[in-house]
C-alpha cells in the first residue's frame, strides 16, 4: 500500500499538485484527481490504483499538450509524436493520445499534407525536389506524397522558378558577377527545381 503523507498545491500553477508518499515517492497530478479518487493526507492506496491514477493523469496531460500544439498549427502524426516524446511522455500514452486525435479528426495526414503543400508552393515557391524532401521530413507516407505530387502541373514550378530567376538575375547583374548562367542554375537547383524546368525557363528568358 502507498500512504499519502502530504499534498502540496503549486502556487504558480494552481491546477496541479504534488502528492507525496511515505516511501519518499512523489507524483504530480491535476487537482481534479484529488476529488475524483478521494485522495487525502494519511489515506492509503494500492499499487494497482496508483498505477491507474498515474496512467490516466499522464494521458490527460498528453492530450492537453497535443491540443496546445494543434492550436498553433496543424501537425502530421509523425511530428506530433516527436514533440510528445521530447516532453518525456510514455510511448503507450503517446499512441493512445494519437489514436484519440485521429478518431476525432484532430489529426489528419491527408489534410495536413494539402495545407503544407500549398504553403510550399504558393508562399515559399519551392521546387519539386525540395517539396518532396520537406514532405518526407514530416513523416508522411510515400504513397500519400506521390499521390499529392503526381497531380501537380509543371506550370506552377515554371512560374516559381521564373520568380527566383528574375530576382537572382537582378542581383547578379547589379554586382557585375561573371558566369551568371552557371550561378543562376546552381541557385535554382538548390531551390529544388528540376533540370528540365530550369532549362525551359532559361530558354524562355534567352539566358
Amino acid at each position: 500500500m502507498n500512504k499519502i503523507t502530504k499534498i502540496y498545491y503549486h502556487r504558480k500553477n494552481s491546477s496541479i499538485c504534488d502528492v507525496h508518499f511515505s516511501d519518499n515517492k512523489k507524483i504530480t497530478l491535476d487537482n481534479s484527481y484529488i476529488d475524483k479518487y478521494f485522495l487525502v493526507e494519511g489515506s492509503e492506496i494500492s499499487d494497482k490504483q496508483l498505477e491507474k491514477i498515474v496512467s490516466e493523469n499522464e494521458y490527460d496531460r498528453a492530450k492537453e499538450k497535443a491540443f496546445f500544439l494543434l492550436t498553433y498549427r496543424d501537425h502530421s502524426v509523425y511530428e506530433l509524436k516527436v514533440k510528445l516524446r521530447k516532453r518525456d511522455f510514455d510511448e503507450k500514452v503517446i499512441d493512445k493520445t494519437v489514436e484519440y486525435l485521429l478518431e476525432n479528426r484532430y489529426l489528419d495526414d491527408k489534410k495536413f499534407s494539402e495545407i503544407y503543400l500549398n504553403e510550399l508552393l504558393n508562399t515559399k515557391r519551392s521546387g519539386m525536389m525540395i517539396i518532396r524532401k520537406k514532405l518526407f521530413q514530416k513523416g508522411l507516407s510515400r504513397e500519400l506524397i506521390n499521390n499529392l505530387l503526381n497531380d501537380l502541373d509543371d506550370e506552377i514550378f515554371h512560374n516559381n522558378c521564373l520568380f527566383y530567376l528574375q530576382k537572382k538575375k537582378k542581383l547578379l547583374e547589379k554586382n557585375h558577377d561573371e558566369n551568371i548562367k552557371n550561378k543562376l542554375y546552381n541557385y535554382l537547383s538548390r531551390k529544388g527545381f528540376r533540370y528540365e524546368i530550369i532549362l525551359n525557363v532559361f530558354e524562355n528568358e534567352n539566358i
